[in-house]
C-alpha cells in the first residue's frame, strides 16, 4: 500500500513536470518566430541616408519619414542632441542603429515595426540580492501627552498624501501604509508636529510634546515681576536685543520706532543729540513742550527699576534752539529689553506716573561660561542724497515781480531795503545753496569694548563705549557730538541659591558744541534768493552786504553742553521659608548738565547792534533720585493654579536744581565772558 502511493506521487510530479515542459518549450518556439519576424522586417528594410553633422534626433525622424517604423523613448535616456554623419546606400535599419548608437550607452530593440531605445544596462560582477517588496502594514497605536493622557482628535497622515485618520476619544488610531519606509505625521493644536517613520512595526504608541509659543515665552516684565504673554491682562510691547542691534541708531529711543502698536516717536531735528518727542496712545494733555514749558505728555521711563528722566535738563538750549534728549547717555548695546506698557496696564501699576505709558528698560547682564571680549567699531557716512527742484535767477526775478505787480505795491525808497534782491544784489548771480550750505559728508564713529563671564553663581560685564557724530552742514565740521560711557554689571547667588545679589551701574559724559542756529539751515538753503550775496567777504568776515541776512551768524556763536549721568541699582533676595521671599530694591540716578552760551557782536548784523548787541547765558541744572522699594513675596501651586501674593512699599525721593543767568547789551566781545560786565543781567532759580 505504501509503494502504490508512492508511485501515485511521483506519477504525478512527471505528470506536472511534463506539462511544464511542453508549455515552456511552446512560448519559446513562439518567441523565436516572433523575433524572427522583427529581425526579418529590420533586415529587409534598407534605406539609403546621406546626412551630415546632424543630431540623433535629425536621424530619427529621417529614419521615421522613410519607413514604417515608430521609435519610442525617454528623454532622459536618449541624447537626442549629440550630431553624427551617416552616409548609406540601401542600407537595413539595423545596421544604421549598430552604427550610430556604437560606443553609447543606448541600446535599441526593435519589436515589430517599433524601435524601442533605451539606456544601456552595465552588468556587474557583484551580486546584488534582490529587493524584498512588503505588502500593506497595518499600524495602531495610541497617541498621548508627556503626562500620559490620552489625545483624542489627533490627525494621522501618511507623509506626502492626503491619506490619514484621527485618533479616537481614548487617542488610539488605525492606519494602513504602503510598507516599512512609510513616514506618519502627528499633528494636533498646541503641540509640535512629529514624524516617525513606520519600519516593521506593527504597533506605534506616540508621545507628543506641547508646543512652547510665543505667548508661552516670558517676554514681559511690569517692572516688579515677569510673567507669561498669555497670561498678561495689559497691554505691554516689548522690544528685545537682538531687534535693537540691527537699527543703526544711536538713540534707545529710536529703536522703538515701527516696532511697538501704538507709539509714535518723533525727532524734532536731524541735528545730533536733538530731543525726540515720544508718545504712547496720543496725547493726554495740551501741554505738548512748546512755548518753553515742560512736556506733560512724556511716558514714565524706568531703567533697571530705578526711575529717570524723561525730559532734557538744558536751559540754554532754548536760546541755541537744541532740546537735548535724556535717553541719548544711554547706549542701544547696552539694553537687553525695552517693554512698553500701555494704558491700564501703566497705571495699574505705577499710578498716575503712568498716566502717559511707562517704558523700562533693562541692561545687559554677564553670562555665564569662559570670559568673553567683544570688540564692535562701526563707522557710517550720511550726505544730502536728493535735492529739491528751485527756480534759476531768471525765473525767481519773474516770480518776483508778479507777485509785486499782483500786490500793487509802489517802489519808492522807503520799501527798497526789504527787495534787495531786485534792486541790491548782483543779479546775474546764481548760488544753489542746497549744495552750499547742506554739501556736507556726516560721520557716525562708534567703538565699544565688552568683557563678560563667569560662573554659575557669579557672572559680570563690564563695557565701555564712544560715540562721535558730525553732521551735513558745511562750516560746521569741528562741531561733534562725543559721548562716552561705562556699564557694570554683577550677579551672584548663594550656593543653596537662597540668597541673590545684582548690581547694576552706568556713567555717561555728553558733550555738544553745536550751536542750534545751525538747525535754520536747511530753512534758509531752500528760502534765500538764488542771488544772494557770498557768505563770506574778502577779508573771510561775514558777509552782511545790503543789510543779508546772513545764515552762517550762529557760526560766531559759542555753545557747550556737557551732561554727566549716573544710573545705579542694587537688588537684594532672600529665601525666608519655601515660597516666601524677601527682597528690596535700592537705585540713585544723577544727571548734571552745565551749559554756556555766547552770542558776540560779530554774530549780530551791524545795521541792528545799535539795538542790541552781545549777549550770554550760562546755566546749570540737576536731577538728584534715590528709591528704595522693599518687598515681600509668596508663592504656593494650589492644584493647577497658583497663589502669588505681593507685599511692598516704594520710599523715592528727587531734588531737582537749577540757576540760569543771562547777560545782555555788551557793546564789546572782550568782556563777554564777564557777567559782572553786562550791562543788564537776568537770573532765574528753580
Amino acid at each position: 500500500m505504501k509503494k502504490k502511493s508512492e508511485f501515485l506521487r511521483n506519477s504525478s510530479l512527471r505528470l506536472q513536470f511534463d506539462l511544464k515542459m511542453k508549455l515552456s518549450i511552446l512560448f519559446l518556439f513562439a518567441s523565436f518566430c516572433m523575433l524572427q519576424a522583427n529581425d526579418s522586417y529590420a533586415q529587409k528594410t534598407k534605406v539609403t541616408l546621406h546626412l551630415k553633422d546632424v543630431t540623433i534626433g535629425r536621424l530619427i525622424d529621417e529614419i521615421e519619414s522613410k519607413t514604417d517604423f515608430l521609435f519610442v523613448y525617454k528623454s532622459k535616456d536618449v541624447d537626442v542632441e549629440r550630431t553624427i554623419s551617416i552616409k548609406a546606400r540601401r542600407e537595413n535599419v539595423e545596421s544604421i542603429l549598430n552604427r550610430a548608437f556604437q560606443n553609447t550607452n543606448t541600446s535599441f530593440n526593435v519589436i515589430k515595426k517599433q524601435i524601442f531605445l533605451t539606456r544601456r544596462i552595465t552588468v556587474s560582477n557583484r551580486y546584488t540580492p534582490p529587493k524584498i517588496v512588503q505588502g500593506p502594514i497595518r499600524v495602531t497605536g495610541t497617541v498621548t501627552d508627556p503626562s500620559g493622557n490620552s489625545l483624542p482628535g489627533v490627525s494621522v497622515v501618511l507623509k506626502g498624501t492626503k491619506t490619514g485618520v484621527a485618533t479616537d476619544f481614548d487617542g488610539n488610531y488605525t492606519i494602513t501604509v504602503p510598507g516599512p519606509e512609510s513616514i506618519l505625521v502627528f499633528t494636533s493644536m498646541g503641540f509640535d508636529d512629529k514624524e516617525i517613520t513606520v519600519g516593521n512595526r506593527q504597533v506605534l504608541n506616540v508621545t507628543l510634546k506641547e508646543a512652547v509659543s510665543e505667548l508661552d515665552e516670558v517676554v514681559v516684565s511690569t517692572g516688579y515681576w515677569q510673567e507669561k504673554k498669555k497670561l498678561s491682562t495689559g497691554n505691554i510691547g516689548r522690544i528685545d536685543a537682538k531687534t535693537i542691534e540691527r537699527q543703526p541708531v544711536l538713540n534707545p529711543l529710536e529703536a522703538l520706532q515701527g516696532q511697538v502698536a501704538g507709539v509714535f516717536i518723533e525727532q524734532t531735528s536731524g541735528l545730533p543729540g536733538a530731543a525726540i518727542n515720544i508718545n504712547i496712545r496720543g496725547l493726554n494733555s495740551l501741554n505738548n513742550g512748546t512755548a518753553g514749558t515742560p512736556n506733560a505728555n512724556l511716558p514714565f521711563i524706568v531703567i533697571d527699576g530705578v526711575p529717570f528722566l524723561s525730559e532734557s535738563l538744558n536751559q540754554a538750549s532754548t536760546i541755541a534752539g537744541i532740546s537735548g534728549n535724556p535717553l541719548e547717555n544711554i547706549r542701544p548695546g547696552d539694553i537687553e529689553s525695552i517693554e512698553v506698557l500701555k494704558d491700564a496696564a501703566a497705571t495699574a501699576i505705577y499710578g498716575s506716573r503712568g498716566a502717559n505709558g511707562v517704558i523700562l528698560i533693562t541692561t545687559k547682564k554677564g553670562k555665564p561660561g569662559k570670559t568673553r571680549v567683544e570688540l564692535d567699531i562701526s563707522n557710517g557716512l550720511q550726505w544730502l542724497p536728493n535735492k529739491m527742484d528751485l527756480l534759476n535767477t531768471e525765473q525767481f526775478f519773474q516770480m518776483r515781480r508778479e507777485g509785486i505787480a499782483n500786490d500793487g505795491v509802489i517802489l519808492t525808497p522807503g520799501n527798497l531795503e526789504n527787495l534787495q534782491d531786485l534792486f541790491i544784489w548782483d543779479q546775474d548771480r546764481e548760488t544753489d545753496w542746497q549744495e552750499e550750505l547742506l554739501g556736507g559728508t556726516a560721520e557716525n564713529t562708534l567703538a565699544s569694548l565688552a568683557i563678560s563671564g563667569g560662573s554659575e553663581r557669579t557672572q559680570f560685564m563690564i563695557r565701555g563705549s564712544f560715540t562721535r557724530r558730525t553732521n551735513i552742514f558745511r562750516y560746521t565740521d569741528d562741531t561733534a557730538f562725543k559721548s562716552g560711557s561705562g556699564l557694570i554689571n554683577l550677579n551672584h547667588r548663594s550656593q543653596n541659591d537662597r540668597f541673590k545679589a545684582d548690581l547694576s551701574a552706568s556713567y555717561t559724559f555728553n558733550e555738544n558744541r553745536l550751536p542750534g542756529g545751525a538747525g535754520n539751515l536747511v530753512s534758509s538753503a531752500l528760502r534765500m534768493a538764488p542771488n544772494a550775496p557770498a557768505l563770506f567777504d574778502e577779508e573771510g568776515n561775514l558777509n552782511w552786504e545790503g543789510n543779508f541776512a546772513n545764515p552762517l551768524a550762529f557760526s560766531e556763536e559759542v555753545y557747550e553742553n556737557q551732561t554727566r549721568t549716573l544710573v545705579s541699582s542694587l537688588r537684594l533676595g532672600y529665601e525666608l521659608l519655601p515660597g516666601l521671599n524677601f527682597s528690596t530694591r535700592m537705585g540713585i540716578t544723577s544727571t548734571q548738565t552745565d551749559e554756556i552760551f555766547l552770542r558776540p557782536l560779530t554774530a549780530i548784523n551791524p545795521l541792528g547792534r545799535g539795538q542790541r548787541g552781545g549777549s550770554v547765558r550760562v546755566a546749570n541744572a540737576s536731577t538728584n533720585n534715590w528709591i528704595i522699594e522693599p518687598q515681600l513675596n509668596y508663592i504656593r501651586s494650589l492644584g493647577s493654579g497658583t497663589l502669588n501674593i505681593l507685599l511692598g512699599s516704594t520710599f523715592q525721593n528727587t531734588v531737582n536744581e537749577s540757576i540760569d543767568i543771562s547777560g545782555f547789551n555788551y557793546d564789546s566781545d572782550i568782556l563777554l565772558g564777564n557777567l559782572d560786565a553786562a550791562p543788564s543781567i537776568v537770573v532765574s532759580n528753580a
